[in-house]
């Protein structure tokens, strides 16, 4: 069985926690009206029945090639080139000189914290930060960017969001030109995560 991510966000603000926690139109009592008391419905006009309760705008998914593990799958962005899969633990996506690619390895029982120290490291002393925790469609993920523009990071930023499900780490890691705005960056991860589906 699979489900598709459900992430929602104020598209306006583009900020990954709004992209990551999800709309919340689940909530029965967002459905459902209080009925009107006689007392109520004789009263003074504002005493009427609330206006319906205003959605946020939803994360348009990625719509680009699909890059495919054993049990997740997501969508590069639209316009983005399909790379030649050279091994099968990881499969990618590229667009002048942007790659993006989801990866599956197994977990040998190790700890997300555990799985997090070492994805942090980064590359030489460049360390990468840890940013909150969060899910997607219910599965815990740790969120990876890097440590600002320099050394390695100069001129392309790094941003990776992770999780162990079914003993496999997966990750979907993202490698942008830093040239490229900060919103149309998060428009673009935004939409990504959109996409992801967990087998």
């Amino acid at each position: 069985m699979r489900a598709r991510t459900g992430v929602a966000a104020t598209i306006a603000a583009f900020t990954l926690a709004q992209v990551l926690t999800g709309c919340g139109d689940d909530d029965p009592a967002a459905r459902t009206q209080p009925s009107e008391s006689p007392s109520t419905s004789s009263g003074s006009p504002s005493a009427a029945a609330s206006e319906p309760p205003t959605e946020a705008p939803s994360v348009t998914p990625a719509a680009g090639p699909v890059l495919k593990m054993d049990v997740a799958e997501v969508n590069a962005p639209t316009g983005w080139e399909h790379e030649e899969q050279l091994v099968p633990l990881e499969d990618g996506a590229r667009k002048s000189g942007q790659r993006m690619s989801l990866s599956e390895t197994p977990s040998f029982g190790s700890t997300v914290e555990k799985i997090a120290k070492i994805q942090s490291k980064g590359y030489g002393d460049e360390k990468l930060k840890r940013l909150d925790d969060t899910e997607i469609a219910g599965i815990p993920v740790f969120h990876l960017v890097d440590p600002g523009p320099r050394g390695y990071y100069k001129f392309t930023t790094q941003e990776s969001f992770t999780a162990v499900y079914r003993d496999k780490v997966i990750r979907v890691l993202f490698q942008l030109d830093r040239d490229v705005s900060e919103e149309k960056r998060q428009r673009l991860v935004a939409e990504v995560l959109a996409s992801l589906v967990w087998k």
